[in-house]
């Protein structure tokens, strides 16, 4: 009995040294990462920034927004494709690109909320340039004749971002119709890829309250091991420098199929909100994104802008104004045709309630980036263990060593 107690014992310390140098050797690895910022940088370039005008945005207290127009700036840049050019920016009291206009809809006003990344904003073009207050002035011109019957004017409220997604997009509309009570949704879909951070957490700003505020923000960009437990995921995201290293890594190679997930929530939590109100959602493509699709059950109101053979900036991701109105023109006789050019809004039965669920599925990621998700959930468990057994052991051997004792002091 003692020989096998002996032998377990012998084990154990074994199995303890093997822990020791492991936690050890991974600890090191943890302060080095730490101390160096090398694990931040890894990260950080695995990230997306909107680093365009950032004299006009700032951080947003939306964490799922991130960051947002500040009512009231005003900044002079220079953007656009093919050759930069330089425009102005005036953001509304209300956070939207353009004039201030009052929030209450006038009687008699013909209402679009425009929503989207860069291409609706206006990048590299004046605020009387952009998409919006293009589609405005030709809605405007067809009032007359076009069977708009007691509509006197027509406004057009610009809450394209730089870098908003589709899903963002979406979010902020669905937000703003019992506000703005438009008549008519446009919403550019396109970029589609991860929600981008503010331009100014690109050179060395704190990226832990990301992590610690915005959980969808780790799951998005840095998905999680298949079949691991998402809670476990975020929770060593948060503390463990070499955990976001590897798992950075190993980033490069898996496809954000997370964030189609939330596109489609998003974008049918607008469009529920939007029949419920009685307003459309129209999705005009632009061609530089002529590849990309949104969900089928949208394309009732999906409008294909591409046209073969044009001019190079006709396919430039931030055209001119001319290519801009063009496109206005096109969009605002597909309004007048489905019979839209009247007021729409109607206040809901009922309103929704908040932000819907994440329903965030497993995603893939390579094998050593669930090893080292394997090995740490180990030795957490091993600590647990050994922070139980070894004061048990300890007590046990001192009450033999103590027996021993006595016995020889008998004889």
């Amino acid at each position: 009995m003692l020989t096998l107690f002996r032998r377990a014992l012998w084990l154990l310390a074994r199995f303890g040294l093997v822990l020791v140098v492991t936690a050890l050797t991974l600890g090191l690895a943890e302060l080095a990462l730490r101390v160096t910022g090398i694990s931040e940088r890894i990260v950080r370039a695995r990230l997306v920034f909107q680093n365009s005008d950032l004299a006009v945005y700032r951080e947003s207290a939306d964490r799922f927004q991130r960051y947002e127009l500040v009512p009231g700036a005003s900044g002079a840049f220079e953007g656009g494709e093919p050759t930069p050019r330089p425009y102005t920016v005036h953001v509304s009291s209300a956070g939207a690109r353009g004039p201030d206009r009052p929030v209450p809809k006038p009687p008699a006003t013909y209402r679009v909320l425009c929503v989207g990344g860069s291409t609706m904003y206006g990048a590299g073009v004046n605020d009387d340039q952009t998409l919006a207050a293009a589609l405005e002035r030709a809605l405007t011109r067809r009032l007359p004749g076009s069977g708009a019957t007691g509509l006197a004017a027509v406004e057009a409220w610009n809450y394209g971002m730089n870098g908003k997604n589709v899903s963002q997009a979406a979010r902020l509309a669905r937000e703003k119709l019992d506000l703005l009570q438009p008549d008519l949704v446009v919403l550019q879909p396109y970029p589609t890829g991860p929600r981008m951070l503010h331009g100014a957490l690109l050179d060395g700003g704190d990226l832990a309250p990301t992590y610690a505020d915005d959980p969808d923000f780790i799951l998005e960009n840095f998905p999680p091991p298949d079949g691991a437990s998402r809670e476990r995921h975020e929770g060593w995201f948060r503390r463990s420098a070499l955990y976001r290293v590897v798992v950075a890594v190993a980033r490069s190679t898996a496809g954000l199929r997370i964030v189609d997930t939330t596109r489609d929530r998003e974008t049918r939590a607008l469009a529920d909100a939007a029949t419920a109100r009685g307003i459309p959602v129209l999705y005009p493509e632009i061609p530089a994104s002529h590849a990309l699709r949104v969900p089928d059950w949208t394309q009732p109101v999906y409008l294909n802008l591409n046209a073969e053979g044009r001019e190079p900036e006709f396919y430039a991701v931030h055209p001119p104004a001319p290519v801009l109105a063009g496109f206005a023109e096109t969009i605002a006789d597909a309004i007048v045709a489905r019979g839209w050019l009247h007021v729409r809004y109607r206040a809901p039965a009922a309103t929704p309630a908040g932000p819907l669920p994440s329903p965030w599925p497993a995603q893939w990621t390579p094998a050593w980036s669930q090893a080292l998700l394997a090995v740490m959930t180990v030795l957490e468990g091993a600590v647990v263990v050994l922070a139980v057994a070894l004061p048990l052991l300890g007590l046990i051997w001192g009450v033999r060593a103590a027996g021993r004792r006595r016995r020889r002091r008998g004889s």
